[in-house]
C-alpha cells in the first residue's frame, strides 16, 4: 500500500528502570481499578438514549437531526487536523487493517499511530492493544446491530463515551456492555441512510483500503 494511505492530520515522522516498589502490587490498586471500571459502567448506561426522545435530543445536541447536520457533523469528526475521538479510532482500524495486508509497514504504522495519539512514548504493544480494543468494540456494535439495534448501533458512537480506555473495558465484556441497551427495533428515519459503521469510516477516511 502507498504512503498516500495516511490521511491528513497523522503524517509519517521519523523515528528507566522501575524502582522495586510497583505500586500496581499496592492492596488498593485493584480495588481503585474496579471502582474506576464501575464509574465507566455507569457514564455509559447514563449516556445511552432510552427511549425515542431521547434519540432525538442526542440527535438534537449531537446535530445528527437532518442530512445537513450529518454530513456536516460526519466532516467534523473525520477531520485528521481536529483529530476527535471517533477519527482516533477510525484511524486505529484502518491501521490495523493495513498491517493485516502488509505486515512490513510495521515501523511506519506504529510511527504513525504515535502521531496521531500525540505520545510519541507509546510502546508497540500498547498500540497493539490499543488496535485490538477497537477491533473488540466493532464486533461488540456489530452485535448490537444484529440483536436489532440496526443503524443505531453505529450511531451510539456519537453519544457513548469512546475514549480508548473506554474502548478497553467495552469489548471484552461485550455481554455486559450489550446489557447498557433498550433494543428496540427503530423506525424507518434518515439517520439509516448514513452508517456509521467504522469499517464503512475506514473507507471513507482510507479510500485505498476499499
Amino acid at each position: 500500500m502507498s504512503g498516500s494511505s495516511t490521511p491528513r492530520g497523522c503524517g509519517n515522522p521519523s523515528v528507566g528502570s522501575f524502582s522495586k516498589f510497583d505500586p500496581k502490587l499496592a492492596p488498593g490498586h485493584d480495588r481503585a481499578r474496579q471502582r474506576t471500571h464501575e464509574s465507566t459502567w455507569v457514564k455509559l448506561v447514563e449516556a445511552v438514549p432510552k427511549d425515542e426522545e431521547d434519540w432525538r435530543l442526542a440527535r438534537q445536541s449531537h446535530a445528527f437531526s437532518n442530512p445537513e447536520e450529518m454530513v456536516k457533523t460526519l466532516e467534523d469528526l473525520l477531520d485528521g487536523r481536529k483529530k476527535s475521538q471517533l477519527y482516533k479510532i477510525v484511524y486505529l482500524a484502518s491501521r490495523y487493517a493495513i498491517l493485516n495486508g502488509d505486515p512490513s509497514r510495521t515501523e511506519a504504522i506504529y510511527s504513525d499511530l504515535r502521531e496521531c495519539l500525540d505520545n510519541p512514548n507509546l510502546e508497540d504493544n500498547m498500540l497493539d492493544i490499543y488496535m485490538a480494543s477497537v477491533v473488540k468494540f466493532i464486533k461488540a456494535l456489530d452485535d448490537l446491530f444484529l440483536k436489532g439495534l440496526l443503524h443505531r448501533a453505529f450511531e451510539l458512537v456519537l453519544y457513548i463515551p469512546i475514549n480508548i480506555s473506554h474502548l478497553r473495558l467495552y469489548g471484552p465484556h461485550k455481554e455486559r456492555f450489550s446489557t447498557c441497551f433498550s433494543i428496540q427495533k427503530p423506525p424507518a428515519e434518515i439517520q439509516g441512510s448514513l452508517l456509521l459503521s467504522i469499517p464503512f469510516l475506514v473507507h471513507y477516511l482510507v479510500p485505498e483500503l476499499r
